[in-house]
């Protein structure tokens, strides 16, 4: 039995049959619904204080059956009360009602539960990879007689379970999602170079597959333009070699002092790609230009972003290389739970396209990390249109395979020495280093206005990013191939040591500067 409150234009209608419908109906609360039947059983559901009108009622009680009239209950109007005929469908098509059937009576409104049935919990998987999502899509497979896009090499240090994907500019968000659903991976980021002109997209493999199988599968996708690993870059920088502190010879050794009557860094600007950078050191007060953090998250300053601007720009109790150049502090590593200062793939190339949007050409890249074809792509591309990168050899040891981005051929690479000129112990050899500079304990700026005593080829990189400010203060037009001859003829030879140790010499800043008059 169902009960139907509608409003005074459906009480209207319902008056017209009221006699006959007062004799078998009941007085009930105005809340229920009202049916009407025959032969096709209609129904008709008003919700609580709603109004339907004739053409909705007409709309949904399905109208006569087949079998007989259908039989309808209204209202009086809003508030009132519902005429309701207790309806039995007839049995084998036949119409009419059976008065001897047991009637089902509404509750009265008081004795219905207004509670609604408790809804389901969804079940939190706890722990553990998620489930692997199902294969919606088929890959696109490349035609026969297109090779697969290219693979970047499962070696060095790379995060565990993903890959980065590289796509054409005009790659959708759905293509992204799809090439994920195709091939069960779970999407992580995604973002885009205006310097290599693509987009990259970073994803997460949830199940036990290797990352090789991954890239494999990957290679053979039409949409696919290039697959690798997410290669992990860190910090060239270790404890100090000294037990205690010695007197700083960088200065001396680099010839600061003349140098700097020729220039400063002035209009220069370079970019630190690192850890934070504690920009309210009084070292470097007025120093830092620009910050940009790529990573996000929980930001704080770091020793070894601090150290590397202070070598670079110091102005207070040290002597920074370029105390004029305007410095643009690009945080790209993160400490990970471990307490390590990693940086990736995607940090790298995001800080290296923000700092190129800012105008820069000079870059310091104090880092290491195995070949990343992505990373060196966008090297290339800003080093042949005028960035200048000057990075750290690496402090792997002498029989370390060689380290990236120094080792590549368009990057300056510049190892450590130490106050007499003897090469850092730990540093990495090979043919690929260019230059020497000091590096072994070297006192500079630390978080929180304190100073720290370090040595690494990181260290090294920055005194020769600092000295390259100076050069392009005086000659804005130079190149990396400019660059690399001048400091050549201006080096200082080390007795006894080979170019894998240090490359063509030690630089000297005054003898380069003086060079150019």
């Amino acid at each position: 039995m169902y009960a139907g409150r509608a409003g005074l234009s459906a009480g209207v209608v319902a008056g017209i049959t009221g006699a006959a419908l007062l004799l078998a109906g009941l007085l009930v609360p105005s809340s229920a619904s009202a049916s009407g039947a025959g032969g096709g059983l209609g129904q008709i559901s008003a919700e609580p204080d709603s109004a339907l009108t004739l053409a909705q009622y007409r709309s949904q009680s399905g109208g006569r059956g087949d079998g007989g009239g259908g039989n309808r209950g209204g209202g009086f109007g809003r508030g009132g009360f519902g005429i309701v005929i207790p309806i039995v469908p007839s049995i084998g098509g036949g119409g009419g009602n059976d008065d001897d059937a047991p009637r089902k009576r509404r509750p009265p409104r008081d004795k219905v539960s207004d509670e609604q049935p408790p809804k389901k919990k969804k079940k939190v998987r706890v722990g553990g990879d998620p489930p692997v999502p199902p294969i919606t899509l088929q890959p696109q497979r490349r035609p026969p007689g297109i090779p697969p896009a290219p693979i970047g090499a499962v070696a060095g240090d790379l995060r565990d379970r993903e890959v980065l994907v590289t796509l054409t500019d005009t790659t959708s968000d759905t293509t992204i999602n799809n090439l994920a659903r195709a091939y069960r991976l779970t999407r992580q980021s995604s973002f885009a170079s205006p310097t290599l002109g693509v987009r990259f997209a970073r994803y997460r493999i949830p199940d036990q597959r290797g990352i090789q199988e991954v890239l494999d599968d990957l290679a053979t996708d039409l949409r696919v333009a290039a697959v690798q690993p997410m290669y992990l870059y860190f910090g060239s920088q270790g404890a100090a070699a000294a037990a205690t502190a010695v007197p700083q010879y960088a200065a001396e050794k680099l010839r600061l002092t003349d140098a700097h009557r020729i220039a400063r860094g002035r209009n220069v600007r370079l970019a630190i790609i690192d850890s934070g950078v504690d920009v309210t050191h009084p070292e470097l007060k007025g120093v830092v230009a620009d910050s940009i953090d790529v990573v996000g998250g929980k930001a704080a300053p770091d020793t070894h972003g601090t150290a590397i601007a202070g070598i670079v720009g110091a102005r207070e109790q040290l002597a920074g290389i370029a105390p004029d150049a305007r410095i643009v502090a690009v945080r790209a590593f993160a400490q990970t739970a471990a307490g390590r200062m990693e940086g990736t793939t995607e940090t790298l190339i995001k800080g290296i396209d923000a700092a190129l949007g800012k105008g820069v050409r000079l870059f310091n890249l104090s880092f290491a990390g195995p070949r990343d074809p992505s990373v060196e792509q966008i090297i290339r591309v800003a080093e042949g249109k005028g960035a200048i990168f000057i990075a750290a050899a690496g402090n792997g040891g002498p029989g370390a395979p060689a380290a990236y981005p120094a080792a590549y051929e368009t990057v300056i690479a510049v190892t450590a020495v130490d106050s007499g000129d003897k090469v850092y112990d730990r540093a990495t050899r090979g043919d690929y280093i260019a230059f020497a500079a000091p590096g072994v304990d070297i006192l500079a700026a630390a978080p929180k206005r304190a100073y720290g005593l370090s040595s690494g080829t990181s260290l090294a990189a920055a005194h020769v990013s600092g000295i390259v400010a100076l050069i392009a203060e005086r000659k804005p037009d130079f190149r990396t191939a400019d660059i690399r001859k001048l400091l050549k003829d201006s080096a200082r030879r080390s007795e006894g040591a080979t170019t894998a140790d240090l490359g063509a010499g030690i630089v000297d800043a005054a003898s380069a500067l003086e060079a150019l008059r």
